[in-house]
């Protein structure tokens, strides 16, 4: 029978936790090992929680004397540790507020995920939100330091909660998205990503190296297969149409049939097969359904003269014989 951990046991593992938090500075493999800690016992979240009140006391205490000289790294890590084990009660008693701003901020990984043809908006601890498009995962992790998502595929469009002291940064592969408050969507399609800014200033940064790249609201930065990063200034309408998908709408200017046919195909089981390059070349003005194929291909033989026919569970365009 495996022996139960004492509570002292448990406070003094939550501050050895934290210790090893501040010394990975956001490494992955240690937030899954702390999140399969936590997931032991609830004991230990409280634990967790007060020793992270300790620690913010700490800190704030060492803001308020900025004449002490600080002690080397690794004493100030063995020094932390051994009053967080002895000051966790103190923190649970006499800084209640404090607990509670740290229950919020310092979660356990998450992950979201949706589905083809789903969308949905999901709250974070911290009060930002994310409106996710079809087929996209994002997992999010919160630190003491740090805000860091990873979208690893789909399209999100992010309500940011302010908190200058942890920027709010989203990896999407080659290139890295930056905020502290504001509102902007990323959109990650194999190599290909995008940063729209909605609202405030996003800083965008290649993964391979270079200076941020400072993005204002209407702005937008595409960072091509080649590696190429283009930056664009959009108007109103633009921007509307751009984020149309939030509104389950597919808003075409100009794009061909077989991009628009392309973007369909992210929301439906039906597909659309472009059989004819004479149609896929033709240009598509127009709001659509997204979750409308069959509307959208119907749409198209009185535009552009196309015939659509279903197939099982395709729909295939080819030049009207009329």
């Amino acid at each position: 029978m495996t022996r139960k951990e004492t509570s002292s046991e448990i406070e003094a593992a939550a501050a050895e936790w934290l210790v090893r938090l501040d010394r990975a500075d956001g490494d992955e493999r240690t937030q899954h090992a702390l999140d399969a800690w936590l997931a032991g016992d609830d004991r230990r979240k409280g634990a967790f929680v007060r020793a992270q009140a300790a620690w913010r006391l700490l800190d704030r205490a060492r803001a308020l004397s900025p004449l002490q000289r600080s002690p080397a790294p690794r004493n100030r890590l063995v020094a932390r540790r051994r009053v967080l084990v002895g000051g966790a009660a103190l923190a649970a008693t006499g800084a209640g507020a404090v607990i509670f701003v740290a229950r919020d901020r310092i979660a356990p990984s998450q992950q979201f995920e949706t589905g083809l043809g789903e969308q949905r908006v999901v709250a974070m601890n911290d009060g930002s939100k994310a409106t996710l498009d079809t087929q996209t995962s994002l997992q999010v992790r919160f630190q003491l330091r740090s805000r860091s998502l990873t979208l690893r595929k789909g399209k999100a469009w992010f309500q940011v909660a302010k908190d200058r002291t942890r920027p709010f940064v989203i990896d999407a592969g080659l290139l890295k998205a930056r905020a502290v408050g504001t509102a902007f969507s990323v959109d990650r399609v194999d190599d290909t990503v995008q940063v729209l800014v909605t609202e405030g200033v996003v800083e965008v940064l290649l993964a391979s190296a270079g200076a941020p790249v400072r993005l204002g609201a209407a702005m937008q930065a595409t960072l091509a297969r080649d590696g190429s990063l283009r930056i664009e200034h959009f108007t109103n309408e633009a921007m509307s149409r751009s984020l149309a998908w939030r509104e389950g709408k597919i808003a075409l200017n100009g794009e061909t049939v077989r991009q628009a046919s392309e973007m369909f195909n992210r929301y439906n089981a039906l597909k659309i097969v472009v059989a004819d390059d004479q149609v896929g070349a033709q240009k598509v003005v127009g709001w659509f359904d997204s979750d409308d194929p069959q509307g959208f291909a119907q749409a198209l033989e009185f535009t552009v003269g196309a015939r659509s026919e279903r197939v099982g569970s395709a729909l295939r365009l080819t030049v009207s014989k009329k």
